[in-house]
């Protein structure tokens, strides 16, 4: 029973995980693409 709300526990954080890193890769591309196009001025 435990085991089972522990898997839950960790696909719906893992999940949330996910969508942080998408979230976050996406900025950190776009800044540094700005910060490249800055530099090249």
């Amino acid at each position: 029973m435990s085991n089972n709300t522990e898997d839950t526990d960790k696909a719906t954080s893992h999940q949330m995980d996910d969508s942080i890193f998408n979230e976050w890769s996406g900025i950190l591309k776009a800044g540094s693409l700005a910060f490249i196009q800055e530099y090249e001025r």
